[in-house]
């Protein structure tokens, strides 16, 4: 008898390939995808970016490129519904750590699990939890949303997309690798945004966030202050400018998400009025 295997193949999608993902992608799927300012069509080209086929239909697909040096995120991964995901992750994840160990010496390979499916799935392929994301609300609780920083000695402006180098290497400096963005990240952070504001000092930009919005929710997307400006109110102003901004009566609540053992950025939201919520998701790494 011939093995199942003989019709099945593994390949890296091409822009060949972007008609049959996209309406591979329309069907029923079992589907993990990652907090991202990219459609998943606009990886393709990047590797690994594979294709599970089966008699030349797509049975499955792993999208994990990088976008900072070394640090691979699972962006997609889709399976119809009716098909096991544990045999198609297992094949296309093989294929594509053959791919990140020609392209990287020391990769970081992580995933969000926000499903327990996805959790089971990477806890069985031998990934281990390393952080835990929270999410913590603001619902008006703190109604004192005074305007402080005139008397910082420093202001804050709407960015604009001269800034974005500016804001690449402070979110550099700010966040460990695995969180970081890059510029490209960036500027789309930037034009998909709802309000993004810079704080400055002496005419240097010192500190940044970008926020999102959508229907009764915004949500503060990044945030970030150079370490020698930081403990100044500057990250406290841009969360409150941030805060009267979206102070409209559809919305009624702003989010934001931090990783639980960072303290100093739970401090400060909490110290503003932010709750947190039992909503939240853990972050797996791969272990050879």
């Amino acid at each position: 008898a011939m093995s199942l295997t003989a019709f099945i193949t593994i390949r890296s999608a091409s822009s060949l390939d972007y008609d049959a993902i996209e309406a591979f992608l329309k069907k029923n799927l079992i589907v993990h995808s990652h907090l991202d300012w990219r459609q998943p069509l606009e990886w393709i080209g990047h590797s690994p970016c594979l294709m599970l086929e089966k008699d030349k239909k797509i049975t499955g697909l792993l999208m994990c490129p990088a976008e900072i040096k070394d640090i691979y995120w699972i962006r997609l991964f889709a399976v119809p519904v009716g098909t096991s995901p544990e045999d198609a992750f297992r094949l296309l994840f093989a294929q594509a750590l053959t791919e990140i160990h020609q392209m990287s010496s020391q990769p970081t390979i992580a995933s969000i699990a926000f499903q327990h499916w996805m959790k089971n799935l990477l806890v069985s392929s031998g990934w281990e939890k390393f952080q835990e994301v929270v999410q913590l609300r603001w619902r008006g609780q703190k109604a004192a949303l005074e305007n402080n920083h005139e008397r910082c000695n420093f202001s804050i402006r709407k960015m604009k997309a001269i800034d974005i180098p500016t804001i690449t290497c402070i979110d550099h400096t700010c966040f460990e690798s695995i969180w970081q963005h890059s510029e490209d990240t960036i500027e789309r952070s930037y034009e998909q945004a709802a309000y993004s504001t810079v704080a400055e000092k002496a005419g240097i930009v010192v500190g940044y966030q970008i926020s999102t919005a959508m229907g009764t929710n915004a949500h503060i997307a990044r945030l970030a202050v150079l370490p020698e400006y930081q403990r100044q109110g500057v990250g406290q102003s841009l969360i409150h400018d941030m805060l009267l901004h979206f102070k409209k009566p559809w919305i009624r609540e702003i989010t934001v998400n931090t990783q639980k053992d960072n303290y100093k950025s739970l401090g400060l939201y909490t110290k503003i009025g932010f709750e947190p919520t039992s909503d939240g998701f853990p972050i797996f790494r791969y272990r050879e």
